[in-house]
């Protein structure tokens, strides 16, 4: 009950989808015809360690970005400065969960992203985790 108050006290939004599948770690575009659209991946694993904490996206072309969560918690991917908030889904059971994140940053620099429940001690332990996201890079640049 406390998280689901916490939950909407932040103005959390659940992601769009779980999906399986993989996506990589740099910022790739779809192939030829298709719309662009930057993927990223972060992994979270056992304790909260984030993989793959930091990346760079280009500003003004959509992002899907997969998070792994290997953990048995909720977390979130909150990046204020991008007007972003999406809820992460636990893993079952030993099985990771994918959560699919999509938004297209607007803005250029560094945003620092987080979650909003870890520091919270709703795992247990208060802890804070996140990393940076870089938009900075040109779109012209992009595959």
């Amino acid at each position: 009950m406390f998280l689901i108050r916490l939950l909407i006290a932040t103005g959390v939004a659940a992601a769009s989808a779980t999906v399986s599948g993989s996506a990589s770690a740099a910022p790739t575009t779809g192939g030829p015809g298709s719309s662009q659209v930057q993927s990223v991946s972060i992994v979270i694993q056992s304790g909260d360690r984030v993989l793959a904490p930091n990346f760079a996206l280009a500003p003004g072309v959509p992002v899907r970005l997969t998070v792994v969560n290997y953990t048995r918690e909720f977390h979130t991917f909150t990046v204020a400065g991008l007007k972003v908030s999406a809820l992460i889904l636990p893993a079952v059971g030993p099985t990771p969960r994918k959560t699919i994140v999509a938004f297209t940053p607007h803005a250029t620099g560094t945003f620092r992203w987080h979650c909003a429940i870890c520091p919270s001690g709703a795992h247990g332990r208060k802890h804070a985790m996140g990393g940076e996201v870089y938009v900075i890079i040109d779109p012209s640049a992009l595959p």
